[in-house]
């Protein structure tokens, strides 16, 4: 809500506080010269509970509780179109806020603070007035003036009978409040007593998820907090589980004698020795519930998370990720035949060639041995001539003249290499048969014979296979 800088005699100077109903500012009366705390009413709000003149009509009874422990009305008013409540200004944070900041209080700060407010309640109810506004939030802790209890003026004009929909409002609401009760001097007991114990312990006593469940807490059996901080007198908790019944005939008479009963119970068992065993039994023994039942929680939400895993693990293994995609290679292309043949000697060895060559396959073992025992039977053929037919050897012994005897026979490609086997036969000391490999599909033996004056021959046959790349098996 943006609100001017001045309403009226009201210059406004900072926010405090909001909720559903107010917005809360420290302004200064510029008539009277003096802070003052100034609440902008939320008509629209306020009118779903009530009517809006009759609220301000209550509203302004607040301005009979004049009590150094009250924040009081000074009066209500209209400005530029707002409707607002002046209230007595008290310098210093509220518990909520205090709690928050800092955390629990100690025993002795707790004890002066309750029993300041229980003066000004049981001011305010000996006047009629059952103000239903103890809560944190209302409860402002001044370095000078102490304790003070604030927001009397919109606890008085909202209905008693209203139904509990704030959660602020639920965490300190009386059973018989949640029963449909009108409100007593009881139930300020009752929220007092609430608010003492969250000022030891930090946190609110009925707290919980929602309102439903907080109703629950309340009308349950009444669960204190197992440790308390140093210097805390066990015997407040005697003080606290009558202030706390559920049937507020049980509760102390008046919020005075609440405050002052830990006191007076520490100086009259402070040697009973029995009881303060007993208490610290039921201490621990709550502790070792509320230990335990945070283990259960702990190993509650480590199934879980390791339920949700192995589902995880599941999904992934029925619906694995594709693999990544690789570029496409170019197809490849067959390379054309050569049309003229290139001689194994002068050309580049092609790849798995030697490989192909180290180990033949089983048609061309059989070539060659064919081939061999025909170059063989030749040899033997024309070293028998050379015997028989002495002309031979004259025409034999020019260098010119050279016999050569050639079969030769041309194959179209087919899926098998082709084979080439050349024996050149000298007449000198030794025969050598060397073996000339092409790649032509043309196989070809040539022996020649030239013999030596001597007639010594020697034979030595070399073989070694050929395979024509340019032919497939």
């Amino acid at each position: 809500m943006a609100i001017p800088h001045q309403l009226g005699q009201y210059r406004i100077e900072a926010q405090l506080t909001s909720n559903r109903f107010t917005e809360s500012y420290r302004a200064f009366d510029t008539v009277r010269r003096r802070t003052v705390l100034l609440r902008v009413l939320q008509v629209e709000e306020i009118g779903h509970m009530t009517a809006f003149p009759r609220f301000l009509q209550q509203a302004q009874r607040a301005s009979d509780l004049v009590h150094p422990r009250l924040a009081w009305v000074w009066e209500a008013g209209q400005a530029e179109g707002y409707h607002y409540l002046i209230e007595r200004y008290v310098n210093g944070p509220n518990l909520a806020q205090r709690l928050v900041e800092s955390g629990p209080l100690g025993w002795e700060e707790v004890q002066l603070a309750i029993g300041q407010i229980a003066q000004g309640l049981d001011f305010a109810h000996g006047r009629g007035f059952d103000l239903g506004a103890v809560r944190p939030r209302n409860l402002l802790l001044s370095p000078e003036l102490g304790a003070v209890l604030g927001g009397l003026g919109l606890a008085l004009g909202l209905p008693s009978n209203r139904p509990i929909e704030d959660r602020e409002e639920a965490l300190y609401a009386a059973p018989e409040l949640w029963q449909g009760r009108p409100p007593s001097p009881a139930t300020d007991q009752y929220a007092l007593a609430c608010v003492l114990a969250e000022m030891l312990s930090g946190t609110a006593l009925f707290d919980a998820a929602s309102i439903e469940e907080i109703h629950a807490r309340h009308l349950a059996e009444l669960q204190l907090p197992h440790t308390w901080p140093d210097g805390t007198p066990w015997q407040v908790e005697l003080a606290l589980e009558r202030a706390l019944s559920k049937d507020p005939a049980a509760r102390y008479p008046n919020a005075a004698e609440f405050a002052e009963t830990p006191a007076k119970l520490v100086l009259r068992s402070s040697d009973d020795e029995q009881e303060r065993s007993r208490r610290a039994a039921l201490a621990e023994a709550r502790r070792q519930a509320e230990e335990q039942a945070h283990r259960v929680a702990e190993e509650a939400a480590r199934l879980a998370a390791l339920e949700q895993a192995r589902r995880e693990l599941e999904e992934q293994l029925r619906h694995p990720a594709p693999p990544p995609s690789l570029p496409e290679s170019p197809p490849i292309q067959a390379q054309p035949q050569a049309e003229e043949p290139v001689s194994m000697a002068s050309g580049p060895e092609l790849p798995g060639q030697a490989a192909r060559e180290r180990h033949p396959s089983t048609r061309q073992r059989y070539r060659i041995v064919w081939v061999s025992g025909l170059v063989l039977v030749l040899i033997l053929v024309a070293l028998w001539l050379g015997g028989r037919l002495p002309g031979l050897g004259q025409m034999a012994s020019t260098p010119t003249s050279t016999q050569t005897v050639a079969a030769s026979s041309t194959l179209r490609p087919t899926s098998s290499p082709s084979l080439t086997a050349s024996l050149t036969l000298t007449a000198t000391a030794s025969a050598s048969l060397t073996p000339t490999r092409t790649r032509t599909p043309t196989r070809s033996s040539t022996p020649t014979l030239t013999p030596s004056t001597t007639q010594t021959l020697t034979a030595t046959p070399t073989t070694r296979p050929t395979r024509d790349l340019s032919l497939r098996d």
